[in-house]
């Protein structure tokens, strides 16, 4: 029989297979992964939902909108490995049994237990669908879900790996100011950071760039109110100089 190539990389394959022996291996693997793929996907969701009550406690939710990106990829990958073990399900014909009472060590009730649909969770549908792989290889389905499980698995990596100065968010200009000596006032230049540690135990703050002022989230409350205002003068002067410059 004439060699083929694989349909996802250029290794030829026998004996009417779909995708290749590395290729199958890589499709297990992906399979495996989803468990430790939820895992950080959640953890990414309890980071943002707490950095954003912390703003909301600041009235600054509205200048930093949620970013719902990590619940968006958990609802993918459980709407994926459902279509697909629906799907896979259909290719499978179930056995009788099994036939003991309780635990044993059978071959034969061992894949009967196997052939039933799993429970609804990730772990147990990828799991599943794992344990199916060796019997998908001579399907075009092999090939589809490899590319679909490529294309989640880029997503979360993409949202996981970001650099760590992602937990560092703009919140607005610094409220800080001061009496000069001549009876002035000077306004602090900088601008205000919130810093959202990666670690979930270490405390958040605000700090400002320019002079160094440091508040923690129980502050957040009161300092939120004061960029707010410090944020709206900054917009009033800037129209009144761009009314002011037109009239010109």
């Amino acid at each position: 029989m004439p060699a083929r190539k694989c349909s996802t990389c250029d290794v030829e394959v026998r004996n009417q297979v779909v995708i290749c022996k590395r290729c199958e291996q890589e499709l297990r693997r992906r399979l495996i992964d989803q468990a430790a793929h939820l895992s950080q996907l959640n953890l990414e969701l309890r980071r943002e939902v707490r950095k954003h009550q912390l703003l909301k406690s600041a009235g600054l939710a509205w200048r930093i909108p949620f970013n719902d990106a990590a619940s968006q990829l958990i609802r993918r990958q459980s709407m994926l490995l459902a279509g697909w073990t629906q799907t896979v399900g259909r290719h499978i014909r179930p056995l009788p049994g099994p036939w003991c009472g309780r635990a044993c060590t059978h071959p034969s009730c061992k894949a009967m237990r196997t052939r039933r649909p799993p429970a609804p969770s990730v772990p147990s549908r990828s799991i599943w669908l794992a344990s199916f792989v060796g019997q998908l290889r001579r399907r075009q389905e092999s090939r589809l879900l490899l590319e679909a499980l490529r294309k989640l698995d880029h997503a979360v990596i993409a949202l996981v790996d970001l650099p760590a100065n992602r937990s560092r968010i703009h919140v607005g200009p610094c409220p800080n100011v001061w009496t000069l000596d001549d009876g002035g006032v000077e306004y602090c230049p900088g601008e205000v950071q919130a810093i959202f540690p990666l670690d979930e135990r270490a405390p958040c703050y605000m700090t400002c760039q320019a002079c160094q002022e440091r508040w923690p989230s129980w502050q957040w409350n009161r300092v939120g109110s004061r960029i707010l205002g410090r944020a709206e003068q900054l917009e009033r002067q800037a129209k009144l100089a761009k009314a002011i410059g037109g009239a010109a």
